[in-house]
């Protein structure tokens, strides 16, 4: 209905289905398939996205030993993916991101950029960035939060040591923090980015078969053994198909 009423290509939030005894999260993208105007139907697939889970556990590990959470917060508020207890996937984001947490992840998506707060306690630093998803007009927002004794802890040795010589160098310990908030950006903007570009793919081939103008010769990058390597190894035998 969402591709018929947009006449766009459109993502359903990910939910959590039974798949032979296994649940599976997966989501759903469908185009419009119109001719000479006139709107004939909808073309769709469903796609697995556990492996968003598996690349944010990753992804958290390597940073600060895992010291800090991760999710991935879907349009109508659904977790995709969360570090913190995999048991919560499906479950809406208020469930632990609390009031405020939910403030902040209302107006990174109105804004459409990245915002960053402190918790109300001062102990924990939020990360919120949007991510649009190919041409549509969904945005899945990655939520990133790191204790701040965890991101200072670098800064506390650096105060120790200087202590200890007796000097003090403010402009050094304002670099630090700053080039420690840069790397936690720079991380949630490359995580960002891993999870938006097959995904955005798979999107705009599905719009350009769906038109009829698609070109037929290109086919979808197969990268690794996750869920959307399949997908786009299908996807290819099927325009394999067509062409011939």
């Amino acid at each position: 209905l969402c591709s018929k009423e947009t006449g766009q290509t459109c993502v359903v939030d990910p939910a959590i289905y039974d798949y032979s005894g296994k649940s599976v999260m997966v989501a759903t993208f469908s185009v419009p398939i119109v001719v000479d105007g006139a709107f004939k139907g909808v073309a769709g697939t469903d796609v697995s996205v556990d492996f968003i889970q598996t690349l944010l556990t990753q992804a958290n590990q390597g940073l600060y030993e895992g010291a800090g959470r991760m999710a991935l917060v879907a349009p109508l508020g659904r977790l995709v993916a969360y570090t913190g207890d995999a048991a919560r996937l499906g479950q809406p984001a208020a469930s632990v991101l609390g009031e405020a947490g939910l403030e902040q992840l209302a107006q990174a998506r109105q804004s459409g950029n990245a915002v960053s707060a402190r918790s109300a306690d001062g102990e924990t630093t939020e990360f919120y960035r949007p991510i649009q998803i190919g041409n549509t007009d969904m945005v899945w927002t990655l939520v990133m939060e790191l204790p701040v004794a965890a991101v200072m802890a670098d800064l506390n040795v650096l105060q120790a040591d200087l202590a200890e010589q007796r000097t003090t160098d403010t402009f050094g310990m304002i670099l630090v923090s700053a080039l420690v908030a840069l790397l936690g950006l720079i991380l949630i903007w490359m995580v960002g980015r891993s999870i938006a570009r097959p995904l955005s793919q798979l999107a705009d081939r599905m719009r350009e078969i769906a038109s009829g103008d698609g070109d037929l010769t290109q086919r979808l990058p197969v990268a690794g053994r996750n869920e959307l390597a399949s997908v786009a190894t299908q996807f290819n035998a099927f325009v394999d198909k067509i062409d011939h």
